[in-house]
Order: structure tokens, then C-alpha cells, then sequence
């Protein structure tokens, strides 16, 4: 049971590391971003900028989406990977929720 545990904690934190990876690939993005705009005309970068300020919030709102989708899931997975284990200790338990008795073997 405590290596289900570590294991989960582990997938956990394997989750975070991604989510944070992808945090920090969008700030490398906008830092190009910003070096490109740097190289256009006066003229073009207002508009390099407010297009790129508008992409920037586009890209974060939906990582953000993603980051709290692949949590979710994540706790989902756990839930029921608990339930699971939970399953193997007491096979009662789980039948019991959901209204149904099953005779023990």
C-alpha cells in the first residue's frame, strides 16, 4: 500500500514538473517575442507588440487550461487507483458504495 503511495505522489509530481516545463517554455516564447519586435520598425512594433501581448495571454490561458485538465486527471487517476487498492484490502468496500452486495468467495 505505501509503494501505491510514493508511487502516486511520484506521478504527482512528475505532472507539476511538466506543468512548470511548459510555464517556462512560454516565457523563453515571449522573450523571442520581444527580441523580434525589438527588430522591427517603430511603426510595426505597437503592432508586433499588441498582437504578441494578445498571443502571450492566448498561450497561458490555455497551458493554464491544460496544466489544471492534466491535475485533474491526475487526482482523478489517484482516486481511483485508491479505490482500486482499497478494493484489494476490503473487496466489500467499494460494492457496498454503489448499492450491490456480493457474497464473499
Amino acid at each position: 500500500k505505501m509503494a501505491t503511495i510514493l508511487h502516486l505522489i511520484r506521478q504527482n509530481h512528475m505532472f507539476m514538473t511538466q506543468a512548470i516545463q511548459n510555464i517556462k517554455s512560454i516565457k523563453i516564447m515571449m522573450i523571442m517575442r520581444r527580441k523580434k519586435s525589438m527588430i522591427t520598425k517603430s511603426t510595426m512594433k505597437t503592432r508586433s507588440k499588441r498582437s504578441t501581448k494578445r498571443s502571450i495571454t492566448m498561450i497561458i490561458m490555455s497551458t493554464r487550461k491544460s496544466i489544471m485538465t492534466t491535475i485533474t486527471r491526475s487526482t482523478t487517476k489517484i482516486r481511483n487507483q485508491t479505490l482500486s487498492a482499497r478494493s484489494a484490502t476490503d473487496p466489500g468496500s467499494i460494492t457496498r458504495k454503489k448499492g450491490k452486495s456480493v457474497d464473499a468467495c
